[in-house]
């Protein structure tokens, strides 16, 4: 019988590293085909948790031997954490306090000193209809803002807040773009994904120098609803602009003129690029250096309303026409 072909552990390696992280949490046995593979597999695996809030609570709450040996292991090699969050869920609301586990979680990721990539997920609490009107937004600003200030070592964000909305104690919705305008002077690449946002993110600091060499501002939240697809879409922050809470508006062109500017003061070489829904439903990448739109063939498309006509205005320019066919700065009924 012919043997398996020998591949390098180099090569391993590489394609381990191609595995998403819940590869091995899904089932902890792929770790132990063999031996060898084991000991290139364990260390990726360790390298790149994806941390629910099951596994949070277990590693901020249990004192077993086998727990602080994990802990260990995790700040000697975790160089990427991915942490995902799905709502009020049975694993939320009843078993685990996941937002005091996120304030204590982030106390022991001060101590990774090789961490350098965190990745915050929080999706919609109900997965079957994203467009639930009485879903209710799940994380407090107590639970995140420890994230976003004292984590000064990490130099890479994904901030993918597409289910929720980050609220205050009592539960209203906070403003959420101050705290990112920091974020613009230490970290070197930012992808941001919130359902409300506006130029205030991409602002920095009065007498700040810019440290980002990567950005990429995401306004689609995936196939949330057919029906009324500007919930597909993120929308203006209602604190500023006078924009009512109860009315939409779409973001995009404000942060259009702010990642100009913004890429305006970045280092050489640098990306800024604008994830956006055209008035076709197609989904569009708006490069902020060359003034141009490519369309992601991987992402459906879902028509949006049309306002005036048949009418169709081109992608954002310099000289700021909008590809919605509509005035992005009046709310719509």
């Amino acid at each position: 019988m012919a043997s398996s072909p020998y591949l390098p552990p180099e090569i391993w390696i590489t394609v381990l590293e191609y595995l998403p992280p819940s590869f091995f949490q899904e089932d902890i046995g792929r770790l132990t085909l063999s031996k060898n593979f084991y000991s290139l597999a364990f260390p990726v695996f360790f390298s790149q948790l994806e941390c629910t809030p099951r596994v949070l609570s277990r590693l901020v709450n249990r004192k077993s031997k086998a727990v602080g040996r994990a802990r260990d292991l995790l700040q000697k090699r975790a160089h990427g954490i991915t942490i995902a969050l799905h709502g009020m869920g049975e694993d939320w609301a009843t078993l685990y306090n996941t937002p005091s586990n996120l304030i204590r979680f982030c106390q022991y990721l001060e101590r990774f000193s090789s961490l350098r990539t965190l990745r915050f997920v929080a999706s919609w609490p109900n997965r079957q209809w994203k467009g639930d009107p009485f879903r209710a937004n799940y994380l407090p600003l107590r639970s995140i803002k420890p994230f976003l200030e004292n984590l000064t070592h990490i130099t890479n964000l994904d901030l993918d807040l597409c289910g929720t909305s980050v609220t205050k104690e009592n539960g209203e919705c906070e403003h959420l773009c101050p705290f990112i305008r920091p974020l613009l002077s230490r970290l070197h690449t930012i992808q941001l994904r919130a359902q409300s946002l506006c130029q205030a993110a991409l602002r920095p600091l009065e007498g700040q120098a810019v440290t980002l060499q990567r950005i990429t501002v995401n306004l689609n939240l995936g196939d949330v609803s057919e029906d009324n697809t500007k919930l597909n879409a993120t929308r203006r922050c209602h604190t500023l602009d006078l924009v009512k809470w109860a009315s939409w508006s779409c973001p995009a062109l404000v942060l259009c003129r702010q990642l100009r500017a913004l890429a305006a003061r970045m280092p050489d070489r640098s990306q800024a690029q604008l994830i956006h829904i055209s008035e076709t439903g197609e989904v569009h990448r708006w490069d902020a250096l060359t003034e141009s739109c490519e369309v992601d063939g991987r992402k459906k498309s879902l028509p949006f309303p049309r306002f005036r006509g048949d009418e169709v205005v081109r992608c954002y320019t310099m000289d700021d026409s909008f590809g919605w066919g509509w005035n992005p700065d009046l709310p719509h009924q």
